[in-house]
């Protein structure tokens, strides 16, 4: 049995910073997987095509097998199994059905806990400097929608989920999320 955390939130809410400083820090932390269709040049988050959550699914079940192997516990995984069903739900309803069976099988089976950074969309918008600024109504809504699903599938498999407010200084978000770390390890 594997304890895994799974660090989420939405874009540029420090999620792989704050993994890559716990990694600094000694743990085992797992960037989110889209980051390789990402270097493909794949259309990810938003305007993502709907084939792309069953790519998503398929490569992180090919990596859970590697890490589910490893010895090491806590896994720290970046966006993992919640956050993609999340994202299938929103552009691919039957992938995120067969998506949940898969993952609570996984449940079923592991520790899960999750550490949710929040952060508000202002900050995102300042953050991202991705969009067009006629965009913003439709991207809020998406990922408003987005936060809307990633807390119902947290509810869903009775995963526990802290939320930490992301819009501070990265040692305070940090430290933060050490201390939930610690405590979900002693449960």
């Amino acid at each position: 049995m594997k304890t895994i955390i799974v660090l989420s939130g939405i874009p540029t809410s420090g999620k792989t910073t704050i993994g890559r400083l716990l990694e600094q820090k000694g743990y085992f932390y797992v960037p989110e997987i889209v980051e390789q269709f990402i270097k493909q040049g794949m259309t990810t988050g938003v305007d993502a095509n709907s084939i792309l959550d069953e790519m998503i699914m398929e490569a992180e079940l090919q990596r859970d097998k590697r890490l589910f192997s490893l010895k090491k516990n806590p896994l720290i995984i970046e966006t993992w199994h919640p956050g993609n069903i999340a994202y299938a739900c929103l552009r691919n309803p039957s992938i995120a059905e067969q998506y949940r069976q898969i993952f609570g099988k996984i449940a079923k089976y592991n520790k899960i806990y999750g550490i949710y950074l929040n952060i508000p969309f202002g900050t995102f918008w300042k953050r991202t400097g991705k969009y067009k600024k006629e965009d913003c109504q439709r991207i809020v809504a998406f990922f408003k929608r987005w936060q809307n699903e990633i807390v119902n599938c947290y509810e869903e498999f009775r995963v526990p989920l802290r939320k930490i407010d992301s819009n501070r200084p990265e040692n305070a978000v940090l430290s933060d999320v050490i201390k939930s770390v610690k405590v979900f390890c002693k449960n």
